[in-house]
């Protein structure tokens, strides 16, 4: 899911191995570990869940977080305080450059500058962005817009990714993004929220064709599109579908409506950093120079929460198969429920959805099985029963042949790394 943007080559660093590894790989005695990222939001006190579970995971860890990310002295006192290895979210190239003259492993969890010998880690953004867009169109909303930062790397990077997206699924769209910034889909705002910033928005909104999807880069500019929205009157989700990227409480839960977004799993994105940082501070295993992380799903809410086929019939037919997917629910049954023929239903899927009815069945079905796969302890037997499958065969065929992975692979790999605290389930 989401080609890699660039190969990914293994990296050294210049430094001074001065951890020794036991046995098992782990550092043979305590280490200090600088982390330098600011805390003041969700998507880093993610990250730091993820580090300080590796740390106790995997060793006596200690850690000395620098929150000041932005201040130029940072290189010497990361000397001075003589740390073993250093997490890092550099967004100042000459910070950057000093980290790495100072000779100490160092692993980057961003990806806005590229220091050489300097190995990041960081979310799929082609992989966010296809989750986001597709969430936007099993809603049946026919335009997908964009607003994001301008000249941001992340930000300028998922509309790129964005227009990619919209072209494979140009079949299913009446219009979308081309990625140029003279696309009136497209808004790049400056990187600052002021009351004439939200009002341009608030224009650039109310100038796009309804009903329409909204990608927003950040959780941030999400939360400001709905308060434009709201200034002009304009209805969420009937009229324009928002969904953000970080899934950050403070405005997913708070937001009016709650705001749909990407879960770009940043507890798995601080663990891998971590487990990268000891191969450094160990010698052991190669690096890649870029370490790309799947995002964990979209944790749909009211903001999202629309079926805006123009075809009311083809709304009902949407929502009878969300509601009754996993029931044991076929075209037949639903033809008769219906009073519809099954010829009718495949031609309103086909015209609408961009999908047969059955293929929509197995979807749903899917999507119900990644989310239990995800936040049970159901064994295979029982998650293909609830999901109607029936059986663990065609609960794996299904499975494997939609997502390339066998379903006890899938959960393996989103159960690591450890345990994670608990988050609600996603859909995707």
């Amino acid at each position: 899911m989401g080609g890699n943007r660039r190969p990914r080559r293994g990296t050294k660093q210049r430094m001074v191995h001065h951890v020794t590894s036991g046995s098992d790989g782990s550092p043979a005695r305590p280490v200090t570990v600088a982390v330098i990222a600011d805390p003041a939001g969700a998507y880093v006190r993610g990250l730091i869940a993820g580090i300080t579970a590796f740390g106790r995971d995997n060793g006596r860890w200690r850690f000395k977080l620098y929150h000041d990310h932005l201040a130029l002295d940072l290189p010497a006192r990361v000397r001075a305080d003589r740390v073993d290895g250093v997490l890092a979210r550099i967004l100042d190239r000459r910070i950057g450059r000093g980290l790495a003259r100072v000779g100490l492993p160092l692993v980057d969890m961003l990806e806005e500058i590229v220091i050489p010998g300097v190995p990041q880690i960081v979310v799929d953004d082609r992989a966010v962005v296809r989750l986001a867009v597709d969430h936007l169109l099993d809603r049946g909303l026919p335009t997908v817009a964009f607003l994001g930062l301008r000249g941001v790397r992340y930000s300028e990077q998922r509309c790129r990714f964005l227009a990619d997206v919209c072209r494979e699924r140009a079949g299913a769209l009446a219009a979308y993004p081309t990625g140029d910034s003279r696309d009136p889909l497209t808004l790049r705002a400056a990187d600052n929220i002021k009351t004439e910033t939200r009002d341009g928005i608030g224009r650039w909104i109310a100038s796009l064709p309804k009903p329409v999807g909204l990608v927003a880069c950040n959780d941030v500019w999400a939360s400001t599109a709905l308060a434009a929205c709201a200034d002009r009157g304009i209805e969420v989700p009937e009229q324009v579908a928002v969904i953000g990227v970080d899934d950050d409480p403070t405005f997913g839960q708070v937001a009016d409506p709650p705001l749909s977004s990407v879960d770009p799993d940043t507890y798995t994105i601080g663990y891998r950093a971590a487990g990268l940082l000891q191969n450094l501070m160990t010698g052991s295993g190669t690096v890649p120079r870029v370490t790309f992380v799947e995002p964990r799903g979209v944790v749909a809410r009211r903001s999202t929460d629309t079926l805006a086929f123009a075809d009311a019939a083809v709304a009902d037919l949407v929502r009878h198969v969300r509601d009754h997917a996993c029931d044991g629910l076929t075209v037949e049954r639903m033809a008769r429920k219906l009073g519809m023929s099954r010829r009718t239903i495949e031609r309103l899927f086909a015209e609408h959805v961009g999908r047969s009815p059955s293929e929509e069945i197995c979807r749903v079905r899917l999507m119900q099985a990644k989310t239990l796969l995800e936040t049970t302890d159901l064994d295979l037997y029982d998650v293909a029963q609830r999901t109607g499958f029936n059986y663990v065969k065609s609960l794996r065929r299904a499975f494997k042949g939609r997502f390339g992975i066998a379903p006890a692979e899938y959960r393996a790999q989103k159960r690591s790394p450890a345990a994670r605290p608990g988050r609600p389930g996603r859909t995707s």
